[in-house]
């Protein structure tokens, strides 16, 4: 009996050791476990192609939502385009009487009248002139950091504004304040 057990202890463990190899699959077997590792793998790389397609498309919704003016700006800009479209260009205790106290005042710059009317207006008077030297400028910003604002320009011996002009920096721009799909 003894040799029996031995016999059935050697046989136990060959198969063991066979199954440890992969001795008791067939070619068509592996090659099935192999086909199915393979489509799960590609299963869950589509999965997260479509994951990280829709995270940057929810960014992309929840980016636009922020990237609104805010409603100070929209009656601010309103305000100056009416005014400005009737010719007028109000003395500084005027326009912060009216809008309130500016983010942000500069003293002796440069007015780039060509850049300025291409998202403003600037005073008939100097309109002809490239460049206005010592105004002082107003910024209402329009987001925290500063990079869209209403820039409002002052002739700085009559405190009179002669120009208006929409600014923005940075990545995202969203355009004049009324004029773009970013005020709903």
């Amino acid at each position: 009996m003894v040799g029996g057990v031995k016999a059935t202890f050697i046989a136990l463990l060959a198969f063991s050791l066979c199954l440890g190899m992969g001795c008791g699959e067939s070619k068509e077997e592996k090659e099935a476990k192999a086909a199915k590792a393979k489509a799960k793998a590609a299963a869950e790389a589509k999965v997260a192609a479509h994951d990280k397609a829709w995270r940057e498309v929810s960014d992309a919704v929840e980016a636009a939502a922020e990237a609104k003016h805010s409603q100070a700006t929209l009656k601010r800009w309103a305000i100056l385009k009416q005014t400005v479209s009737n010719n007028q260009w109000p003395h500084a205790t005027v326009i912060q009487r009216n809008l309130g106290k500016a983010n942000n005042v500069q003293q002796k710059v440069t007015m780039n009248t060509r850049l300025v009317v291409t998202a403003g207006a600037v005073i008939q008077t100097a309109r002809n002139t490239e460049q206005v030297p010592g105004c002082i400028r107003w910024d209402y910003f329009d987001d925290a950091q500063g990079q869209r604002a209403i820039h409002l320009y002052f002739n700085p011996q009559k405190g009179q504004m002669i120009g208006i002009h929409w600014f923005e920096s940075g990545p995202r721009k969203i355009g004049i304040p009324g004029a773009s799909g970013g005020d709903d």
